[in-house]
């Protein structure tokens, strides 16, 4: 888990959230029911990122969770990669909550050189308010690299303002398979638009 973001004084934003990390380095490296955690901004900076990496480990039933922000900034970010035959199964990274008006954090998921993901999600951050949704990718590039039973969710997008706001955007829902990679009974998902607020367009 990162540490807090600093807060800011006389308005100047304060520190972004810390990081939290995953990382396996090689072939019988392991973990299961780990999360890595980004924690919550403080004083109009980006939540703080979460991250698992893995090369040629095992990945089971964790999770990347990325901070949410405070008022005007985007969500933090969240991304598992692997590549080198690692696995990863069970497995959910889901973007940050966003802060007012601005964009719900991305969640990526990224697999390559002979990877193998199973029953996972990637899940984007809620907007806050007239903004749009984070996206959710999955890849998968290389031969022999494989995608099955998951899901990318575009985070669901904020309600218009009180001004006759424009509700936001849903977030995309993105899978991607290239260079010999595969994806299998998988679904690509897009966030729920957000509605209009005092005569505002949904």
């Amino acid at each position: 888990t990162g540490g807090s973001g600093g807060a800011g004084q006389n308005g100047v934003n304060g520190g972004v959230g810390g990081s939290g990390k995953i990382t396996l380095k090689g072939v019988g490296d392991s973990v299961t029911g780990s999360t890595a955690t980004g924690t919550d901004a403080v004083t109009g900076v980006a939540g703080g990122s979460a991250q698992i990496s893995t090369n040629g480990g095992k990945v089971t039933d964790s999770s990347a969770v990325a901070g949410a922000n405070s008022a005007g900034a985007v969500g933090g970010g969240a991304s598992i990669s692997l590549t080198g035959n690692s696995v990863v199964s069970g497995t959910v990274v889901t973007g940050g909550d966003a802060g007012s008006g601005k964009a719900g954090g991305s969640a990526t998921v990224t697999v390559t050189a002979g990877a193998t993901v199973k029953n996972s999600t990637a899940k984007g951050g809620k907007g806050s308010d007239t903004a749009v949704g984070g996206k959710a990718a999955i890849t998968a590039s290389d031969a022999g690299t494989l995608v099955t039973n998951s899901t990318a969710t575009g985070g669901d997008a904020g309600a218009g303002d009180a001004n006759g706001g424009v509700g936001g955007a849903g977030g995309n829902g993105n899978l991607t398979a290239s260079l010999g990679g595969t994806i299998a009974t998988s679904a690509a998902v897009g966030g729920d638009g957000g509605a209009g607020s005092t005569g505002g367009t949904g």
